[in-house]
């Protein structure tokens, strides 16, 4: 598995306080941050300009489309942003944030102009994007008086 340009977090506890994490990349998952099955805390952080690019062989495996150009989400992990800013993140699935099987909380957040380029390297099919956040339906996201705007993921 690859991601996490910025960080790779599994199993830990960690929580960033007015952190800004950009110009990151990673391919696959997670341009600016990966977070597997962990309790992690985002507060006055900022996670812009971060890349997840597809399309990587690994000897035995192929990765496809990348996922979750700002964050990916996913196995169980337990993450709450508070005041945070989510911008200008690129990936396939996800610019901003692709959640998977975890529950996010969002408080004062703002995500936008982050773009998903809806593309499956392998088949050359377009596929639904999410600009903003990609939320599979294994996931549970509580938003409060946040907002997400001007992303793009247009098929």
């Amino acid at each position: 598995m690859s991601g996490g340009g910025g960080a790779y977090i599994e199993g830990g506890i960690v929580t960033f306080t007015d952190c800004n994490i950009h110009g990151n990349t990673a391919y696959g998952y997670g341009g600016g941050v990966y977070i597997h099955d962990s309790p992690v805390t985002f507060t006055n952080c900022v996670i812009h300009n971060n890349t997840a690019h597809g399309s990587l062989e690994m000897g035995w495996s192929r990765i496809d489309q990348s996922f979750g150009g700002g964050l990916i989400i996913r196995s169980d992990a337990e993450v709450t942003l508070n005041g945070c800013n989510i911008y200008k993140n690129t990936a396939d699935l996800g610019g901003g944030a692709f959640i998977q099987t975890s529950r996010v909380m969002l408080s004062d957040c703002n995500i936008y102009q982050n773009t998903a380029k809806n593309k499956d390297y392998f088949s050359g099919k377009k596929l639904p994007g999410g600009g903003g956040a990609y939320i599979e339906s294994s996931a549970t996201v509580t938003s409060i008086n946040s907002k997400m705007y001007g992303n793009t993921g247009a098929l």
